[in-house]
């Protein structure tokens, strides 16, 4: 992998996710729960290399690592402030704040957009 892919993958690490208690909660108990999936490269390679605890130790924070099978789950969990932040493809969240999570996006990669689709009856007035 060439270096220039590797900084961009660990500058992007999205998308992302947040819920509004991140910053009162991470500043209350100094860790930063990580929610990731194994397919989310970008959180993968920080969490690999250690880039994360690197930046945020001199600023007094830990940093923790879930693993989830899905969006869903990581999802729950955030809403449930068991983790932080995460990352999860397009759909889950749009499901998830549609059901009262409070969902902040911060960044936004797709790798291959037009993977991800939301179907809709013939007749609905919804068409892009």
């Amino acid at each position: 992998m060439k270096r220039r892919t590797i900084l961009r993958a660990g500058a992007i690490a999205a998308p992302i996710a947040l819920t509004r208690p991140f910053a009162a909660t991470a500043a209350n108990n100094g860790t930063l729960k990580v929610g990731y999936q194994k397919s989310s490269i970008s959180l993968l390679l920080l969490k690999g290399r250690g880039w994360l605890e690197k930046k945020l130790a001199p600023l007094g924070y830990d940093v923790t690592w879930a693993e989830f099978p899905s969006g869903p789950p990581l999802l729950e969990a955030l809403g449930a402030n068991a983790v932080n932040l995460g990352f999860t493809g397009e759909t889950p969240p749009i499901f998830s704040q549609a059901s009262g999570t409070p969902v902040i996006y911060v960044g936004n990669s797709p790798s291959q957009p037009h993977s991800e689709a939301i179907l809709v009856q013939p007749t609905s007035s919804i068409t892009s």
